[in-house]
């Protein structure tokens, strides 16, 4: 027997399965005693101030120079992607690859300035897309007029780490000056504070991309982690080590026994002009 589906029939039915759902769905409740609501409140909360934004990480790409700045020590993959802007095709990596990443600069605030430092990492993203949209013509022709092509000014648009630079000194600079009462003017937190700030460098020469820092900055360099494995230790090196002294030591045998027998031709020579013969020649 066939039977038509009605709209009604059919409402009916949804309705039913989504209550259905919903019960199966739906949450435990409390064991018996207090309520989970008293429990929760008769909770002590410790009063902690948080730290995040009193480090900021800035991370450079070896070969691209994109910039990525971030408020943990470890790099996320969505949050840093979303950072990196669309220049073209392949200028954004589909991921992370951390062996192309490295630490350029750490930014380090006082104890308890965490607000001022989320202001400052709010406003070097914002300076950072700011040059990354607003470029000069300079970018789109070469000197002769012509139209520079797209892969070129792709690759010159991800290359910020200059910009970068000239940021962080330009913002970290605002925490020394005056405020300045504008009403245009989008301040950082703590503005003319005179706040003082650190920063460590993977590469100390790298400050000298921005013309001038202020005095409430102070440089200093990023102690690196370095791989203190015995090579020997390796699993498979130690074989290649031992193939290649010993070729290493063959060769040097080789080459004293050439300087020998060279030295011996030239005795002869010597001693056959003296008598007026000619040497017997040596294979060296």
């Amino acid at each position: 027997m066939n039977a038509r589906i009605s709209p009604d029939l059919a409402r009916h039915g949804i309705l039913a399965i989504r209550g259905i759902r919903h019960a199966t769905t739906a949450a435990a409740k409390p064991a018996a005693g207090k309520p989970a609501a008293a429990k929760r409140a008769a909770a002590p909360r410790e009063e902690t101030d948080s730290d995040l934004g009193r480090q900021i990480y800035v991370y450079n790409h070896l070969q691209k120079n994109h910039v990525v700045y971030s408020l943990t020590k470890a790099m996320k993959n969505n949050k840093a992607i979303s950072q990196l802007p669309f220049n073209g095709k392949k200028t954004v990596p589909r991921a992370l690859r951390k062996d192309l990443w490295h630490p350029l600069a750490t930014i380090s605030f006082a104890p308890g300035s965490s607000a001022i430092g989320l202001s400052a990492y709010q406003k070097l993203r914002e300076y950072r897309r700011r040059h990354e949209l607003e470029w000069d013509d300079s970018l789109m022709r070469d000197t002769e007029g012509k139209l520079i092509p797209k892969k070129k000014r792709g690759r010159q648009l991800n290359d910020q780490k200059a910009n970068s630079i000239a940021d962080m000194a330009a913002v970290l600079g605002r925490l020394a000056q005056t405020p300045v009462i504008d009403a245009e003017r989008i301040g950082i937190h703590g503005e003319g504070t005179g706040e003082r700030v650190e920063v460590r460098w993977g590469q100390l020469p790298d400050a000298e991309f921005a013309s001038s820092w202020t005095e409430n900055v102070v440089h200093d360099q990023l102690e690196m982690h370095i791989n203190h494995r015995d090579r020997e230790k390796v699993w498979g090196l130690k074989k290649h080590l031992t193939e290649e002294r010993e070729a290493k030591q063959k060769r040097r045998e080789k080459t004293a026994k050439r300087v020998e027998k060279r030295d011996v031709w030239l005795a002869r020579k010597k001693a056959a002009l003296g008598e007026g013969a000619e040497p017997e020649k040596v294979v060296l």
